[in-house]
């Protein structure tokens, strides 16, 4: 029986010189786990292949934070994180807490957790999507939401999207231009309306 059994140990620095030769004793001394840390990843590869003894578990993680180090103290117990969920300790880079548990991600659907960047909350449902139309979810880059359906484009003419860099809405009708001469689109850039009439130029 070793002086560590059971025991979790945190090793900064652990991938060379002082530390790596730390971590080594509390595996001898029967640690259940070693955490070592350090900022290269070259470094912690050949500290792997150094440690000749396979029947404890080693975790390696390469730090490019120090947050990644913070421990937070939940209920009076110490844990990994910098926020507390009830009990237990997590990162919000990572994670989140919904309800009382930990969930991957960086917001709360319900008991679900989602990452904002991809995923989006609709009627307590995680889409895919940043916005939602009724119940599903849509990307507003690639989608518009028309009278509770998603369409594709950037605006909505009527029940139909479109995209404004290519067309405008003429009295609840999609035509090619970004302007209206009556009912008639037309682009600005070469046409100019006179009189309800579409005509080449600038002036009329």
């Amino acid at each position: 029986m070793g002086k560590l059994d059971g025991k979790i140990a945190l090793i900064t620095g652990g991938s060379y010189g002082i530390g790596f030769a730390t971590a080594q004793r509390f595996i001898t001394e029967g640690a259940e786990h070693v955490f070592i840390t350090g900022r290269g990843q070259q470094a912690l590869d050949e500290a792997l292949k150094k440690i000749d003894i396979i029947l404890f578990e080693v975790l390696l993680l390469l730090l490019t934070k120090l947050r990644f180090c913070e421990a937070v103290t939940c209920n009076g117990m110490i844990r990994f994180g910098n926020v507390c969920c009830g009990n237990e300790g997590y990162y919000t880079s990572l994670h989140t807490c919904c309800n009382g548990v930990i969930k991957l991600g960086n917001a709360c659907c319900g008991n679900e957790g989602y990452y904002t960047s991809l995923h989006t909350c609709c009627s307590g449902v995680v889409k895919l999507g940043n916005a939602c139309c009724g119940n599903e979810g849509y990307y507003k880059s690639l989608h518009t939401c028309c009278n509770g359906v998603i369409k594709l484009g950037n605006a909505c003419c009527g029940n139909e999207g479109y995209y404004t860099s290519l067309y405008t809405c003429c009295n609840s009708v999609t035509k090619l231009g970004n302007a209206c001469c009556g009912s008639q689109g037309y682009y600005t850039l070469l046409f100019v309306c006179c009189n309800g009439n579409i005509k080449l130029g600038s002036h009329c």
